[in-house]
């Protein structure tokens, strides 16, 4: 059984941003991070459950959701393919420094949801910061990364035999998002992200909350913007912009008190 706390962030710079990990010691099967890509990360894809268990000691695979919090004017994201291709073709264009152009870009703002199942080609533009929510693995086959060197004078290493053993190589219908719709005069909700592999939901508010576990093992509550407090445990923690809390299934349920609107979003695994 998981504590229910505070959690303390992490942070983790790489040759295009830094990401920002909301781990729990104990190995939750969900991690939570804010990324902010200040130039593009490589073109990459992950292994499904099934791969990761067989070929990499026994790990799970990685599928993830991104929500867009901020994104400069023309910033996108690389998403599927832009029709179904054979793998000697996408091997092509890897080894010709063209794989982009055969994949989908969609112009992106704040808001904004993608749903990335393993084996989904991906790739997050220049100039956008966004919350992940993902299985707990660290899995990335990386297919293209513009030929960038680190400090050490050395790119970074491409994994394409793996990559195209798990490549989705069919054409991905386009992302549909859920607006945020009212649940009371204060309150705005919406669900993010219902999946095998976790449920996210998203809530605007500017009133006290009770929300409830529902038999999950926990929650991770990341608030994006906002102050106030949040209630577990017999007791009020004080909340601020960027915090996150994990809240066990010793509780029934949770209370949020917010001093100001507050942007909230609850991540669980799908029981």
């Amino acid at each position: 059984m998981f504590a229910s706390e505070k959690i303390r962030p992490s942070v983790k710079s790489y040759i295009w941003g830094k990401e920002i990990w909301y781990e729990v010691e104990g190995a939750l099967p969900i991690l939570i991070k804010k990324i902010e890509a200040k130039e593009k990360t490589s073109v990459q894809v992950h292994p499904n459950d099934r791969y990761a268990f067989k070929y990499e000691n026994g790990a799970l695979g990685k599928s993830e959701v991104w929500i867009i919090t901020k994104a400069d004017e023309n910033a996108g994201v690389y998403y599927g393919l832009k029709q179904s291709y054979e793998k000697e073709e996408i091997l092509e264009h890897i080894e010709n420094g063209t794989l982009e152009n055969i994949l989908k870009f969609y112009t992106v703002k704040a808001g904004d949801v993608f749903y990335i199942k393993a084996g989904v080609i991906h790739a997050m533009g220049a100039g956008i910061e966004f919350l992940e929510v993902q299985q707990n693995s660290n899995i990335t086959y990386r297919m293209y990364d513009y030929n960038r060197v680190e400090a050490d004078g050395k790119g970074r290493e491409l994994h394409t035999k793996k990559a195209l053993d798990v490549l989705f190589c069919h054409y991905v219908d386009e992302p549909t998002k859920q607006n945020l719709v009212d649940i009371s005069d204060k309150t705005k909700s919406r669900i993010v992200c219902l999946e095998e592999e976790f449920i996210v939901k998203e809530y605007v508010t500017e009133e006290e909350l009770e929300m409830y576990l529902d038999d999950a093992p926990f929650v991770i509550v990341n608030f994006l913007l906002g102050s106030g407090e949040i209630f577990f445990g017999g007791e009020w923690q004080k909340f601020n912009e960027g915090d996150a809390f994990c809240v066990s299934s010793k509780e029934i349920s949770y209370k949020i008190n917010p001093k100001e609107k507050s942007h909230i979003v609850v991540s669980k695994q799908n029981n």
